[in-house]
């Protein structure tokens, strides 16, 4: 276990690895007795200002000042000397000055205390100023339990949760956010670096749910990513891949103003929604994690890691992970490209945590588990008039009789050889090409080419979330995560009980069995002006019984939607949108083709 804090670096290079963390210096004052807090007859409360980018408590008879100054400092960068006992640093009151300064601008009483001493020292911080916690992926039985900065208020429940861990082989909750698996190879020592400084000057910072934050980028990126920069695409980045957000219409800047509200961008994301709706539309995916399993037991191997039946070769199926407890641990579809290879793609930041979970279950099978998301670029091409573009460059037969849905093909694509699965996240008629790295600019521009006759438009991941709520559709990490189980998820058509032991089956038929308390419901939203983003609160005779998961406005229904687990009785609720409270009804079936015959038309 390491949990050595500031020394976390020294003790992970003992066994061979890097972790992402760096000490930087901290510094705060504490007051002497100021009246006003004398008088009191309570302790105040910890504040944050987030304008000021300060945070006070109390501190006896006085206050205590805080700051996480943009003119920063990094500690110890080739590592923490061996006999640093806990010393604090040299204080350096002129780099916070002006932020105490404005405090006292907050609290007038600041004035009248002076400082009473003055204390710097070091911090551990990652990338993402989350803590390093979970098995640590390539090492057996080595766990991390460090990169802790907030170590009173964060101590206790990461303790909680690798113990859980260690003994019961899961967390008991969703800790992806933690989950020292969420960080790749690139987050290198200078990532490392460069991040750090940004989440410390923005620890106090109001970070927006549709911002996008610059540092170290852009640092992975496809070969159409020029190609689709100069179209007008702003970049959102999931584990340092940059992907398009939406495009902005010639002649506009790609640019968004950070808000709570409604940005924007919404008008650019209509107008992607409508062309792939009623034409077609084109999405890159080369940042979808994908795993390749192969070997003389491969077949054996991943009958015993997923709940659903493996499929044969040139089809494809969904097929969700469970971990021991029953609680949803992975959501990937997997397509057998031979008889002893089979494709896994999910989500680009679950790539590491995928791995590891392969890595860590093997039983002595004669298998190879490795990625090839570098290896292999993607783009989707979906709309109802998806065939007649891409069988233009095809000679291959795509009529629904010979290439059905979730069926796979290695087939040409211009001149380029290509895996072609047909599906779709959209809830339209779809397929997602796979081509080597240095073939896709080819099969972009012949797809652009093809489809300029058909309406065919670039579009980007808010109009993909918009389409598949409209659906009904889940995504990991957002509706499926550790905290809810298969049974919750309404995923009875993905775990096949029938098909032999799998890891969380004695704990799935349990809970199949029982009476459910919740379940994954889609839900239309009288909202009007503001859009659901997830977490928002659900409440039913004016008592929280849920939050939601995700929402988004669906463009082509004109609804605003929202996916969360609601209690089993009862179809109408009210939730929480910016301080207001409104109208909420469960649906009884998706709002857009709830037959699924644009899907498998």
């Amino acid at each position: 276990m390491n949990a050595a804090g500031l020394w976390a670096r020294e003790v992970g290079r003992l066994a061979g690895i890097d972790l992402p963390i760096l000490p930087m210096e901290h510094e705060y004052i504490v007051t002497n007795a100021i009246p006003e807090v004398e008088a009191l007859d309570h302790e105040i409360l910890m504040t944050i200002d987030f304008e000021g980018e300060s945070y006070m408590r109390q501190e006896q008879k006085g206050l205590l000042i805080g700051t996480y100054e943009h003119d920063c400092r990094h500690w110890a960068l080739k590592g923490t000397p061996q006999d640093f006992g806990h010393e604090l640093l040299q204080e350096d009151v002129d780099r916070i000055w002006s932020a105490l300064e404005f405090a006292m601008t907050r609290y007038p009483c600041l004035e009248k205390g002076g400082i009473k001493r003055t204390i710097n020292g070091p911090m551990v911080f990652s990338p993402d100023g989350n803590p390093l916690v979970g098995p640590v992926p390539g090492l057996t039985n080595y766990f991390s339990a460090c990169g802790v900065m907030a170590g009173f208020s964060q101590g206790g429940g990461v303790g909680m949760v690798v113990a859980n861990w260690i003994i019961d082989g899961e967390p008991g909750m969703d800790v992806f956010a933690m989950d020292v698996a969420r960080f790749g190879a690139h987050n290198n020592r200078a990532f490392t670096l460069e991040k750090t400084t940004e989440n410390y000057r923005r620890r106090f910072t109001m970070t927006f749910p549709n911002e996008e934050l610059p540092t170290a980028r852009p640092l992975k990126t496809s070969p159409i990513y020029p190609h689709l920069k100069s179209e007008g695409a702003l970049f959102g980045v999931a584990f340092g891949w940059e992907y398009p957000l939406w495009f902005a219409p010639k002649g506009t800047e790609p640019k968004e103003e950070p808000t709570y509200r409604r940005s924007n961008a919404f008008p650019h994301v209509a107008a992607e929604v409508k062309a792939v709706r009623e034409h077609v539309g084109i999405w890159e995916t080369s940042s979808y994690g994908k795993i390749e399993v192969s070997g003389a037991d491969a077949a054996s191997f991943l009958d015993r890691i997923v709940s659903n039946k493996l499929p044969a070769l040139g089809r494809t199926v969904l097929c969700p992970m469970l971990s021991p407890n029953g609680a949803i641990f992975g959501d990937l579809t997997v397509t057998r490209t031979k008889e002893d290879t089979f494709l896994m793609i999910g989500s680009g930041g679950a790539e590491v945590y995928y791995t590891r979970w392969l890595h860590a279950n093997l039983k002595g099978e004669r298998v190879t588990i490795r990625s090839v998301t570098n290896d292999f670029s993607g783009l989707s091409l979906t709309g109802p008039k998806a065939r007649d573009v891409l069988q233009q460059l095809t000679a291959t037969d795509l009529s629904h009789a010979t290439f059905p849905f979730l069926h796979a093909r290695q087939i040409h694509v211009g001149l380029a050889d290509a895996l072609v699965i047909r599906a779709s996240f959209t809830g339209e008629l779809g397929y997602e090409i796979y081509v080597a790295s240095h073939n896709l600019i080819h099969v972009y521009e012949r797809l652009r080419s093809a489809g300029a006759d058909h309406g065919l438009k670039l579009f980007g991941v808010r109009a993909l979330h918009s389409m598949r709520m409209e659906k009904g559709y889940g995504s990991w990490g957002r509706d499926f995560t550790a905290d809810y189980n298969a049974a919750e998820a309404d995923w009875g058509r993905f775990v096949k009980f029938d098909k032999g032991d799998f890891i969380g089956r004695a704990a799935a038929e349990k809970q199949f069995k029982e009476p459910l308390t919740r379940k994954i419901s889609l839900i239309e939203v009288a909202a009007k002006d503001l859009d659901i983003m997830g977490a928002e609160p659900i409440f039913a005779g004016g008592k929280a019984v849920a939050r939601v998961t995700s929402g988004y406005f669906g463009h082509s229904t004109g609804k605003q939607l929202a996916l969360a687990y609601l209690p089993m009785s009862g179809d109408s609720f009210e939730i929480e949108v910016m301080g207001k409270r409104v109208a909420a009804s469960r649906l009884k079936e998706a709002p857009f083709d709830p037959t699924s015959s644009s899907l498998r038309s």
